[in-house]
C-alpha cells in the first residue's frame, strides 16, 4: 500500500508550541483537512479515538493524514518500554505507546479505529517502522479471536517490525469462546514469535491438552534459542484442571504458569 505524504508547504502552519493533539469527535474527512493545515514538530502526545468510520476512509487517514507524525510515532515506539498492538476484533485496530499509565502527563500516542482492515494496520506499521530494521520496539500483541488465515497473517507480519514479547489471546469477556486452534498451534514452531516471553490465553474455548502438547513441542530439547515463557490461563477451558499447571511447570523453559477460572475483563497491566 503506497501513500503520498507530500503536503503543500504554502498552506501549512508550523505550530511549534503545540504539544498535545487529541481528537475524539468529528468526521475523518474534516479532521484530515484540519491536520493538513498545520504541523506540530514539538508534539509530545497524540490521541485519536474514533468509532463510526468506513474502512477505506480509515486506511487513507492512517497512511496519509498521519504521515507527518510517523517520525514521532517511531521515536516513541523505539524509546518507550512497550507498544500495545491490539486486534481485539477482526475490524478494529488500536495501537498505544506506552501502555496505560497512571501518570498525569501522558507522553506518547494512542490511536484507536473501529473499522480498520488488518492489512491497513500492517501497512501503517511498515511505514512507521520500516521492514528489516536492526532496531525494533518491543510490543504486546492482542488478538481477540482466531480468525483463521487473517490471524496467522498477523502473527507472521508483526515480527517484521516489532519484537513481540507479550501475546494475549481472547482478551475480553465478550470473546470468552475463543478457539485456540490455528493461531495457538502455530506457536508449536519456535520460529513463530521468536521473542515471545509472556502468553495469556483467556476464554472458555482453549484446550488444556492441546496447550500442553504445543508448549512441549515449542520448548523441546532442540529449541534452546527461544526465551523462557510465563503463561497465564484464564477461564474454564476444556480438558483443564489444576494438574495442568503442574504439568506445564515440568517443561524446563516454562518460567511461570498460572490458571484462574475468572473470566471477567482483566486489566492490560496483568500481562
Amino acid at each position: 500500500i503506497a501513500a503520498d505524504v507530500q503536503a503543500d508547504p504554502s498552506k501549512v502552519v508550523s505550530m511549534t508550541k503545540l504539544e498535545n493533539i487529541d481528537f475524539l469527535v468529528g468526521e475523518l474527512e474534516e479532521i484530515g483537512e484540519i491536520m493538513n493545515g498545520f504541523n506540530a514538530p514539538n508534539c509530545k502526545s497524540f490521541e485519536f479515538n474514533f468509532g463510526t468510520v468506513w474502512p477505506g476512509d480509515t486506511e487513507d487517514f492512517i497512511l496519509t493524514k498521519l504521515a507527518p507524525y510517523f517520525p514521532f510515532f517511531r521515536r516513541m515506539m523505539l524509546e518507550g518500554p512497550k507498544t500495545v498492538i491490539d486486534f481485539s476484533s477482526p475490524h478494529a485496530f488500536h495501537i498505544q505507546c506506552p501502555p496505560e499509565t497512571e501518570e498525569e502527563q501522558f507522553v506518547g500516542f494512542n490511536l484507536r479505529f473501529s473499522v480498520t482492515p488488518p492489512d491497513a494496520a500492517i501497512a501503517f506499521l511498515r511505514q512507521v517502522l520500516g521492514e528489516g530494521e536492526s532496531s525494533k520496539p518491543d510490543a504486546r500483541l492482542i488478538i481477540g479471536r482466531d480468525w483463521g488465515t487473517a490471524g496467522l497473517s498477523i502473527l507472521a507480519e508483526i515480527p517484521l517490525f516489532c519484537n513481540v514479547v507479550d501475546l494475549w489471546l481472547g482478551a475480553y469477556d465478550v470473546l470468552r469462546d475463543f478457539d485456540t486452534g490455528g493461531i495457538l498451534w502455530s506457536l508449536a514452531q519456535p520460529e513463530v514469535l521468536p521473542t515471545l516471553h509472556r502468553l495469556i490465553i483467556s476464554g472458555d474455548g482453549w484446550d488444556g491438552e492441546n496447550i500442553n502438547a504445543i508448549l512441549r513441542r515449542r520448548y523441546d530439547q532442540e529449541n534452546r534459542n527461544v526465551p523462557s515463557l510465563r503463561i497465564r490461563l484464564i477461564g474454564r477451558g476444556v480438558n483443564a484442571n489444576y494438574n495442568l499447571v503442574a504439568t506445564l511447570k515440568e517443561i524446563s523453559m516454562i518460567e511461570e504458569a498460572f490458571w484462574s477460572e475468572r473470566t471477567q475483563v482483566i486489566d492490560s497491566k496483568d500481562v
